[in-house]
Protein backbone atom coordinates (compact mmCIF):
# COMPACT_ATOMS: atom_id res chain seq x y z
CA UNK A 1 0.00 0.00 0.00
CA UNK A 2 1.50 3.33 -0.90
CA UNK A 3 0.87 6.07 1.56
CA UNK A 4 2.44 8.94 -0.24
CA UNK A 5 0.09 9.33 -3.24
CA UNK A 6 0.19 12.51 -5.11
CA UNK A 7 -2.63 14.46 -5.82
CA UNK A 8 -2.49 13.66 -8.79
CA UNK A 9 -2.60 10.45 -8.71
CA UNK A 10 -5.69 10.64 -6.46
CA UNK A 11 -7.49 13.09 -8.58
CA UNK A 12 -6.95 10.86 -12.04
CA UNK A 13 -9.74 8.33 -10.37
CA UNK A 14 -12.31 11.28 -10.16
CA UNK A 15 -13.53 10.46 -13.27
CA UNK A 16 -14.69 6.89 -12.93
CA UNK A 17 -17.16 7.75 -10.75
CA UNK A 18 -19.11 8.89 -13.58
CA UNK A 19 -18.57 5.61 -15.68
CA UNK A 20 -19.44 3.24 -12.41
CA UNK A 21 -22.76 5.81 -11.78
CA UNK A 22 -23.92 4.77 -15.89
CA UNK A 23 -23.21 0.78 -14.84
CA UNK A 24 -24.60 1.07 -11.71
CA UNK A 25 -28.21 2.51 -13.56
CA UNK A 26 -27.17 -0.16 -16.02
CA UNK A 27 -27.29 -2.86 -13.85
CA UNK A 28 -29.81 -2.25 -11.25
CA UNK A 29 -32.87 0.29 -13.26
CA UNK A 30 -32.24 -1.53 -16.58
CA UNK A 31 -31.29 2.20 -18.05
CA UNK A 32 -28.98 1.35 -20.90
CA UNK A 33 -26.66 4.32 -22.13
CA UNK A 34 -26.91 5.70 -25.37
CA UNK A 35 -24.08 4.18 -27.92
CA UNK A 36 -22.23 7.64 -27.28
CA UNK A 37 -21.95 7.44 -23.88
CA UNK A 38 -20.58 3.92 -23.89
CA UNK A 39 -18.01 5.19 -26.27
CA UNK A 40 -17.23 7.77 -23.72
CA UNK A 41 -16.41 5.77 -21.12
CA UNK A 42 -14.10 3.65 -22.71
CA UNK A 43 -11.97 6.65 -23.11
CA UNK A 44 -12.45 7.65 -19.91
CA UNK A 45 -11.23 3.87 -18.91
CA UNK A 46 -8.43 3.57 -21.01
CA UNK A 47 -7.10 7.57 -19.99
CA UNK A 48 -6.88 6.50 -16.40
CA UNK A 49 -5.34 3.03 -17.32
CA UNK A 50 -2.84 4.59 -19.12
CA UNK A 51 -2.36 7.23 -16.64
CA UNK A 52 -2.34 4.93 -13.94
CA UNK A 53 0.43 2.71 -15.31
CA UNK A 54 2.63 5.50 -16.79
CA UNK A 55 2.85 6.85 -13.09
CA UNK A 56 3.56 3.47 -12.04
CA UNK A 57 6.39 2.51 -14.30
CA UNK A 58 8.02 6.30 -13.89
CA UNK A 59 7.61 5.81 -9.90
CA UNK A 60 9.58 2.23 -10.48
CA UNK A 61 12.08 3.43 -12.66
CA UNK A 62 13.09 6.64 -10.19
CA UNK A 63 13.35 4.17 -7.55
CA UNK A 64 15.16 1.57 -9.36
CA UNK A 65 17.97 4.45 -10.08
Amino acid sequence: MVLNSLAADVALFAPIETVAGTIWAAAFFNELPRPVAAVGAVIVLVGVLYGTVATTRAQVSATAN
